[in-house]
């Protein structure tokens, strides 16, 4: 066969289903090594093909790499689970929000945002009414993320069960929608309160 080498890399052998556990069960030593064509400075290590080959025809290679391919599908599956106990959770955590009406939401904000900056003494960019709308409009979704909601307290207790950048990404998405949500509700909630009084009169 064209192209056929004496030896497997140890990336031939993980497609050829073997772990770093069938590895050291069956004693499989590295015969050499051989640059690695992405980066001069590094070697790979090799395997001989036709002890590589022997081994897997016994049936205590078949029985490790079944053993392995089970585990590997209950490992997904508990992550499965655990990923939707969490998601489930994050649904069902109740948001807390404070409303306070524009205009003096934004000044509020760009007033905490300055004195943040002033008091952590460095340079920053001065909100104020005459700054970018897209500026002011990010100073403003901060604050009320950190300042007018719970936010800061979910994410403190749920860091733990968070695994990789990913799934934090997700939740912080979850998290926002239903910040945005609750945020809207209770300015609708606040509209029918300053209704109610005209309303009433009318009786």
């Amino acid at each position: 066969m064209e192209g056929k080498t004496d030896y497997f890399t140890a990336a031939e052998l993980r497609a050829r289903n073997w772990t770093e556990r069938i590895i050291k069960k069956l004693n499989l030593t590295s015969c050499g090594t051989i640059p690695n064509p992405e980066c001069s400075a590094a070697t790979i290590k090799i395997y001989d093909r036709t002890l590589v080959e022997n081994c897997e025809a016994t049936d205590e290679f078949k029985a490790l790499v079944k053993a392995d391919k089970s585990k590997k599908k209950g490992e997904l599956k508990e992550e499965k689970y655990r990923k939707e106990r969490l998601l489930k959770e994050v649904e069902d955590i109740e948001i807390k929000v404070e409303y306070v009406p524009e205009p003096m939401l934004i000044k509020m904000a760009m007033a905490d945002y300055n004195t943040w900056n002033i008091e952590k003494r460095q340079t920053f960019e001065w909100a104020s009414g005459r700054s970018d709308r897209r500026f002011q409009q990010k100073v403003r979704h901060n604050y009320i993320r950190h300042k007018l909601t719970n936010y800061d307290q979910i994410i403190h207790e749920i860091a733990k069960k968070i695994r990789g950048e990913d799934e934090y990404a997700e939740i912080r998405s979850i998290l926002l929608k239903r910040i945005k949500q609750a945020l809207k509700a209770a300015a609708e909630n606040k509209n029918k309160e300053g209704k109610l009084p005209s309303s009433e009169s009318k009786h």
